[in-house]
């Protein structure tokens, strides 16, 4: 709330829903006391009135503030359709947002231009007969063009809500037991109507067991829970990685439906990859980070660098003649992409000779991704480390690295202070461990799992086809983003069937303008499940 257009009483904002949603409460400030207020949510928007009205809420409010009203007649939204929020306001006019000059701190003599979010055709207040965009509206103070009125609807999900969101991880020694033995997912109707509801697991398995009322129906706010169980038939099964999946359908109107994961992990990991770097395997390195043998150097603080690797002569080793300098930024050693499709419970074993202050001033990392870009740390230096001989690391990368089609390895060095040096990374013997997923089990799944399987090709110039697969009839939604974040395109936004799907994107957006070159961000929303993949568009 940055001002208060105080001549005029009628406003409204427009929205689009970005899911299968219920519009249930709409918040908004008064500017002075006692105003009484009408609320109306509309479905249309024709430039000149508002049409279709789906919901009316009247009343009055003692006091100037922000107030939330929860509406008598709940909305139903759905993904990418419009609706308008309309706000009559009996005295004191609309508060709004602008771009405004404020100060860095408060009574500084700096300051600085804070930017309204404003777009045209978002914001619009009624003057005389008419609906004007308050987006070109200028502002006394002298803003222009940044008009936002302080008018917000709040919504929740509606259809089949399935909790909680992760998937069942069992594991254990060949002949069980296995634990956790099972897992209770509730269902609840979050919607308005009654609808029905069936629970099955695909491909269907013998150590499964479902138990409760997999198949019925709920009524709006109702719930039932679903239990799934590794029963005695698993015990005979051997070493692997076991799967199935269990589908939530909304057979009335398919809102909400999703999938979890069954992963039955059985017997012990085994090594999958191996770099003894006898040779140099291309990893990429930055600053200092070097391929080659140690020289033993080093060691102002802590102990020096090693003479050779743990088996052989060479090293990936930050600085391989001594110790890391002062002030240094994060400088990274990171792999080619890994592999990991089909593997489960991965590990990653390394050896390391490192040095590194106690983390209030120096640090030193572990990271992977499976994007190349997103990293997730799996280890940093609790303390300071002083190794004076070769020690093997164990770290547990299976939340990003199973099942993966590429994943990439990180070690970082720094930030330091301007204090004490150590000899920082030295690595050898780089590993992954990990149990194979049954091949079986996998390919059956794969015919019935909801999938971004990619676009192609890719890069691409002038156009790409992007392919998905869906485990049941869903209402979909696939959109193009750039790399901020914003919406160029919406491809598919509608009910489809089960089954292999694709759609071409011919490198426009969506006013049929051809964009520019860069990385784009493709994004299926199929009920429940979301992925997001990345394209690079090439001219």
């Amino acid at each position: 709330w940055r001002d208060t257009k105080t001549d005029c009483s009628e406003a409204f904002n427009k929205f689009i829903g970005e899911s299968n949603e219920l519009l249930k409460t709409i918040s908004f400030f008064t500017a002075v006391d006692n105003v009484d207020y009408t609320i109306k949510i509309y479905d249309d928007f024709d430039g000149t009135e508002l049409q279709n009205e789906l919901s009316i809420k009247s009343g009055a409010i003692d006091y100037i503030g922000l107030h939330t009203i929860d509406l008598d007649t709940v909305v139903t939204l759905s993904d990418g359709e419009d609706f308008y929020v309309y706000l009559s306001l009996s005295d004191g006019g609309h508060p709004y947002d602008r771009t405004s000059d404020v100060p860095v701190l408060l009574g500084a003599q700096y300051r600085t231009i804070v930017t309204s979010s404003a777009s045209p055709e978002e914001s619009y207040y009624k003057s005389g007969n008419d609906w004007l965009d308050f987006y070109y509206y200028d502002d006394p103070s002298g803003y222009q063009n940044t008009g936002n009125f302080c008018i917000k609807g709040l919504a929740g999900i509606t259809g089949l809500k399935v909790t909680p969101n992760e998937d069942f991880q069992p594991e254990g020694s060949i002949g069980g037991p296995f634990t956790p033995q099972s897992k209770i997912y509730e269902l609840e109707n979050k919607g308005i109507t009654l609808f029905s509801y069936e629970v099955t697991n695909i491909p269907t398995v013998d150590w499964i067991t479902l138990s409760g009322n997999t198949s019925g129906a709920l009524g709006p706010g109702e719930t039932t829970e679903i239990t799934v169980e590794i029963n005695e038939n698993a015990n005979s099964l051997g070493n692997g990685a076991y799967m199935s999946t269990i589908q939530f359908i909304n057979t009335t109107d398919h809102i909400g439906d999703t999938t979890r994961d069954v992963v039955l992990i059985i017997g012990e990991a085994t090594l999958w990859n191996e770099w003894t770097f006898d040779t140099d395997p291309g990893w990429t390195i930055e600053e200092d980070w070097a391929f080659g043998q140690p020289t033993g150097n080093g060691g102002e603080h802590g102990e020096p660098d090693p003479t050779s690797g743990y088996t052989g002569n060479n090293v990936y080793g930050y600085n391989l003649n001594g110790d890391y300098p002062n002030n240094l930024p994060e400088t990274h050693l990171t792999s080619t992409a890994i592999d990991c499709s089909n593997l489960y419970d991965v590990h990653l074993k390394f050896w390391r000779w490192l040095g590194v202050e106690q983390p209030q001033y120096d640090h030193a990392y572990v990271r992977v991704s499976n994007d190349g870009s997103n990293w997730t740390t799996i280890w940093e230096n609790p303390e300071e480390i002083t190794d004076d001989t070769w020690t093997q690391v164990d770290l547990d990368i299976s939340d990003v690295a199973d099942n993966q089609e590429t994943v990439y390895l990180r070690w970082t060095m720094g930030e330091t202070d301007s204090g004490w040096m150590y000899c920082g990374w030295n690595i050898d013997d780089v590993q992954i461990f990990a149990v194979e997923g049954f091949i079986t089990h996998i390919d059956n799944i794969i015919e019935n799992t909801t999938k971004l399987f990619g676009s192609y090709p890719n890069p691409f110039n002038p156009e790409t086809t992007i392919s998905y697969q869906l485990t049941a009839d869903s209402k979909v939604s696939l959109s193009i983003y750039n790399v901020k974040g914003q919406k160029v395109n919406t491809l598919v936004n509608e009910i489809l069937p089960a089954g292999e799907h694709s759609v071409i994107w011919n490198g426009k957006d969506s006013n049929g303008n051809q964009v520019s070159s860069g990385i784009y961000f493709y994004k299926l929303k199929a009920g429940d499940y979301q992925k997001v993949k990345k394209m690079l568009l090439l001219k």
